[in-house]
């Protein structure tokens, strides 16, 4: 990643994979990081940060030269890792999961408020 074209692509990629496996919404990288900051982990927030700052450096010749190449090549294998383990089905699985659970726990709750009220109340 050492030309602006690369780094702009590897943004683009890297956009649209994180629209695939996240479902995040961003034109640019750094906004689809901001957006998707709370469901990565900090190492791979860290990457995302300094791939973003590195395309927003690119665009100017003599910061270019700044970018640290390696680092930035191995922040960008570690995202791209870390998204392709990523299952979007199961992800929305386990989100209906989540949601249904919290449902029956609040069901289970009432109903044993209204049982202990009925009887507290004398009516069972």
């Amino acid at each position: 990643m050492t030309d602006t074209h690369e780094i702009a692509e590897s943004s683009t990629e890297l956009l649209l994979l994180m629209k695939e496996k996240l479902r995040v919404r961003g034109k640019t990288l750094s906004v689809a990081v901001d957006r998707a900051r709370h469901r990565m982990p900090r190492r791979i927030r860290r990457a995302l940060d300094r791939l973003a700052e590195a395309e927003a450096l690119s665009a100017n010749p003599r910061l270019r030269l700044m970018l640290d190449q390696t680092g930035l090549d191995q922040a960008e294998r570690d995202v791209r890792a870390y998204l392709a383990e990523i299952d979007p089905a199961d992800e929305r699985k386990g989100w209906y999961l989540g949601i249904l659970g919290g449902l029956t726990v609040n069901l289970l709750t009432l109903g044993v408020l209204l049982i202990a009220v009925l009887l507290w109340r004398g009516y069972l």
